[in-house]
């Protein structure tokens, strides 16, 4: 799913030139045919949003050659989070009934995917989650991207591609 939001505009002449929000400016009192929302004279480029700043395979091939025991058998790298002041047991057991479901869908030979993840509680209020390569997390999201708005427009947008804003939600403003 795309975490960019563009509100297309079209210019007043018809080239069709498109403009984001952050490219309009509030005008001055209007005549009858402007709008209060006029694209700047010249908008600043918008600087792309970084999701993925090394792809985990490069990253671990990386870390393999510049390790001392890169060579040995067993060797890798995982991806993890690390908890503190949270309770994770029940995150716990969530992981083991995934990783059980994968493998009974495995085993029946279904068209069902999970990916399964380790947690690991190591106190009542501390732990470590195994993360998902190549993925970014809605903490990221929500702090690199300023035109991020959320998990659930974006599951709109997807869904509903055609049928234009999302406000109708009157419980997501």
């Amino acid at each position: 799913v795309d975490e960019r939001r563009d509100v297309r505009s079209t210019d007043e002449d018809g080239g069709g030139e498109d403009q984001s929000p952050s490219e309009w400016s509030i005008g001055s009192p209007l005549s009858d045919n402007q709008s209060f929302l006029q694209p700047d004279a010249a908008p600043a480029a918008a600087a792309p949003v970084i999701a993925f700043r090394e792809r985990w395979a490069d990253k671990q091939d990386r870390l393999r050659r510049l390790s001392p025991y890169g060579t040995l058998p067993g060797w890798r790298v995982v991806p993890v989070i690390v908890k503190s002041h949270d309770d994770l047991r029940q995150e716990q057991f969530a992981a083991q009934i995934i990783a059980q479901c994968h493998h009974i869908f495995v085993d029946a030979q279904l068209p069902l995917s999970l990916r399964p993840y380790a947690v690991l509680a190591t106190s009542a209020t501390s732990g470590l989650i195994e993360a998902v390569p190549d993925t970014v997390s809605l903490d990221s999201l929500k702090k690199n991207d300023p035109d991020y708005k959320s998990l659930l427009y974006d599951l709109y947008q997807f869904i509903y591609p055609s049928h234009g804003s999302y406000t109708c939600f009157k419980f997501l403003n």
